[in-house]
C-alpha cells in the first residue's frame, strides 16, 4: 500500500495582552463599584471590561478582572482615552453609572478616575 501523510492543523498562537496594573486602588475595594459589579448582568459587563482592558474578556472571569483593575500605566492613558471616546453615548452612560458618577459628568472624568 501507498503511505499517506497525516494532515496536521497548525494553530496560530493567540496574542495575549499583558495587563500591567497602575498605582490606583482596586475597583473591588470601592463599595459602590463592588455592589454594581455584583448585581450587573454578564453581557453588560462586556462594555466595561472592554474599556478597562481593551478586550471583551472571558465570560467566567469578567467580574473578577474588573474587580482587580487598578488603573493604567502612563503609557496606556492615550489608548484608554481612545477606547472611551469610541463608546456610544448609551455605553458611556453605563460606564459612568457603574463607577458611581453623576449624570452631568463626561468622559474626561471617567478617564481621570481610571
Amino acid at each position: 500500500r501507498k503511505e499517506v501523510q497525516a494532515f496536521v492543523v497548525e494553530h496560530k498562537p493567540t496574542k495575549e495582552q499583558i495587563y500591567i496594573p497602575g498605582e490606583g486602588t482596586l475597583l473591588g475595594v470601592i463599595p459602590y463599584v463592588e455592589a454594581r459589579v455584583k448585581m450587573a448582568v454578564l453581557d453588560e459587563l462586556t462594555i466595561l471590561h472592554r474599556v478597562l482592558y481593551g478586550r471583551n474578556g472571558k465570560k467566567h472571569t469578567r467580574r473578577r478582572t474588573i474587580r482587580e483593575f487598578q488603573g493604567v500605566q502612563e503609557s496606556e492613558v492615550a489608548a484608554l482615552k481612545k477606547r472611551v471616546e469610541n463608546l456610544k453615548p448609551k455605553q458611556l452612560k453605563y460606564c459612568l453609572d457603574m463607577m458611581g458618577f453623576k449624570k452631568g459628568d463626561n468622559m474626561d472624568t471617567l478617564v481621570e478616575f481610571l
